[in-house]
């Protein structure tokens, strides 16, 4: 049976709802409600939260990715706001309503770009280290210090713009698997989005953390 009270399952032989702490005993004493459908509150999109919701309407939600694996959604039962992700794994979710789309997140691009700030920095800085070479003898040393720098400078370009298009092609991807990927913030900002990234996937760090590395590396040797 079932607590009319807050809904939790209450086991055979106990004495009163674990949940609430409504006695057994007054439960027996009326006849069991007529069940009535789930009723869901979402907040969607960050704003404020809407409902209720009945299963049916949660299950076209999920469908049309109204609902994604993050929403904070609220059911009769819950102590406080609690991911989609996590409810559907709970008793509160209706086995009627789909599990969101979830694709076997690949993190190919993640891991690229863990390591892309050595990598594109080793290709540009070789590319300096010839130029220099053939530079060397034909011009002076005025000229050769302007064409280090401009060297200097486009490399730095060509490097965020490596960075920021891996992470914007990981960011398309989990937008395909049924993320919301509005909380990850702008692509530009790397080191930001992977924090945000692992969170989200809970997931370790590991990949920001080779990227800080790398990036160091980058600055420091290079």
């Amino acid at each position: 049976m079932y607590c009319r009270e807050c809904g939790q399952e209450i086991f055979d032989g106990a004495a009163f709802c674990e949940n609430c702490g409504t006695p057994v005993d007054e439960l027996m004493k009326s006849p069991p409600p007529t069940p009535v459908l789930n009723q869901w509150y979402c907040v969607l999109d960050g704003k404020s939260p809407s409902g209720p919701y009945s299963d049916e309407q949660i299950n076209d939600m999920v469908s049309n990715k109204l609902i994604q694996n993050n929403t904070p959604v609220w059911h009769k039962g819950l102590e406080d706001w609690t991911e989609f992700s996590k409810v559907r794994e709970s008793k509160y979710y209706d086995d009627r309503v789909p599990s969101l789309k979830k694709e076997h997140i690949n993190d190919s691009w993640m891991w690229t770009l863990a390591f892309a700030p050595l990598l594109s920095s080793s290709v540009f800085y070789t590319y300096q280290y010839y130029t220099y070479l053939n530079l060397a003898n034909d011009v002076s040393n005025a000229e050769l210090y302007q064409t280090e720098l401009d060297l200097f400078r486009f490399s730095w370009i060509i490097t965020l713009s490596i960075n920021s298009f891996l992470t914007y092609q990981d960011c398309k991807m989990l937008k395909k698997c049924g993320y919301d990927t509005r909380q990850l913030g702008s692509y530009l900002i790397i080191p930001a989005n992977m924090y945000k990234r692992a969170r989200m996937l809970n997931q370790s760090q590991v990949c920001l953390v080779i990227w800080i590395v790398t990036f160091a590396i980058d600055v420091l040797f290079f």
